[in-house]
This record gives structure tokens, sequence and C-alpha cells, in this order.
């Protein structure tokens, strides 16, 4: 009488088939995890750029005025809060009264204009951002415009008629 039995053969055809089925699921495994990292990292650049936008936007509407100063790239808002946006290399830092915020995005380009012109310093009631995402090379454009009371707009005109003029 013959007794059936696992032969060292079988054992190890067993292990091959297993050991390929493991292989694939941890080279898959390792994909998913590679995608949603990536996934996360731009996600967080995204809501940088999104909350970023959203307070620039709401401070731009409330205050009454907006300055700039391309000198040491600041952004002042005139209002009840003290406002200041600092532009950087890497980031752009909010600070408003004791609170600071920094958003870690990398501001390619700044243009500031008031009535069309493009200005260095001064009042602004439009600006234009580039936001570069360092993870993705990818470029995004950003706008915003202030619209002022016609009492604001004679007050920066008799300042700048105050203004004495220089010959160069």
């Amino acid at each position: 009488m013959k007794l059936k039995a696992i032969t060292i053969i079988d054992i190890v055809v067993t292990l091959a088939i297993s050991s390929f089925i493991v292989m694939i699921a941890m080279l898959v495994y390792l994909i998913v995890t590679s995608q949603f990292a990536d996934y996360k990292r731009l996600n967080d650049e995204l809501k940088d750029v999104y909350h970023l936008t959203f307070v620039l936007n709401k401070d731009f509407l409330e205050s009454p005025a907006v300055n700039y100063n391309s000198e040491n790239k600041t952004i002042t808002l005139d209002s009840a809060k003290s406002h200041k946006y600092i532009i950087g290399q890497e980031n752009i830092v909010r600070i408003m009264d004791e609170e600071v915020d920094t958003f870690r995005i990398k501001c390619e380009n700044i243009e500031c204009n008031f009535n069309g012109d493009i200005i260095n310093a001064g009042m602004v009631d439009e600006c234009i951002f580039e936001f570069s995402l360092m993870k993705y090379h990818k470029r995004l454009s950003f706008y915003l415009s202030k619209f002022y009371s016609a009492d604001i707009l004679i007050e920066q005109e008799n300042l700048d008629n105050l203004r004495p003029v220089t010959n160069n």
C-alpha cells in the first residue's frame, strides 16, 4: 500500500508561487504608498495656496487702502488691525497684530499697479501674483483688485500733489 505524502518538490513549488505573490503585493503596496505621498505633498501645497489667496482677497476687500513696497517686498494694508505681507524667497509671511502665518509658497513674480501703471512703492489697486508649486514645477497666477472710494482717491491725489517733484 502506497501512502500519499507531500514531497519536497511540492513544498518548493508552493513556496515559489507564494513568494511570487507576496513580491507582487509588496510592489503594489510600495507604488500605492508612493502615489499617496505625492498626492499629500501636492495637496499640502495647494492648501497653502488656497488659504493664502483666501486671506489676501479678504484682507484686500476689508482694508481701506493697500500699499506695496518693492524694495523690501511688503504689502501693507491700512485697517483697524495691522496687516502686513512679507514676500520672501521660499515663503510668504502674513503678520496681523500678534498673529503670524507662514505660507510655504514660492512667489515667482509680483506686479502691483495703480490706475494701470506699474508701481514700486505706494498705493495699489491691483496685484498679480505668480506662485510656483515647488514639488511639481507648476505655476499658478492669482489676481487681486481693490476698488477705492472717491474720498480715498482724492486724499491720495492731494498727497501726490504735496510731494516735491525731483528732476533727474
